[in-house]
């Protein structure tokens, strides 16, 4: 399982760069895959005045009926994984409180460093 979890990270970090490129103005892309192995794009311009386009992503998903994640990478355009914004993580939650349980790459070197979104959350 292990292995499957970096294979998954490896390949939507590889999207994440891929999607950059589509969206020059972005200053993150946020790529996440879903329990249904749907993977979806969230390019945003301003990662700190973002709740409009949050809510329509989270939206889409709801929609969907997509809204079990399961793997989440946040990419900034210089390239660089961290973890996701606060809002980001939060709207996961109101999402599906089993998103809890998401995995996020909190880093990508030396090796891949990843956690749980519960892990990341206050309290």
């Amino acid at each position: 399982m292990e292995q499957n979890h970096k294979e998954i990270f490896h390949q939507l970090m590889e999207e994440a760069r891929k999607q950059i490129s589509l969206h020059p103005q972005a200053e993150q892309v946020n790529m996440v895959r879903t329990e249904k192995s749907h993977v979806y794009c969230l390019a945003l311009v301003d990662v700190g005045n973002a709740q409009k386009e949050l809510e329509g992503f989270f939206g889409m998903l709801r929609e969907k009926d997509d809204c079990r994640v399961s793997h989440v990478v946040a990419m900034w355009s210089t390239g660089g994984a961290e973890i996701p914004s606060f809002a980001f993580r939060k709207g996961l939650l109101e999402l599906d409180a089993a998103n809890g349980e998401t995995l996020m790459l909190l880093a990508q070197k030396p090796s891949l460093l990843y956690k749980t979104l519960q892990w990341s959350m206050p309290g």
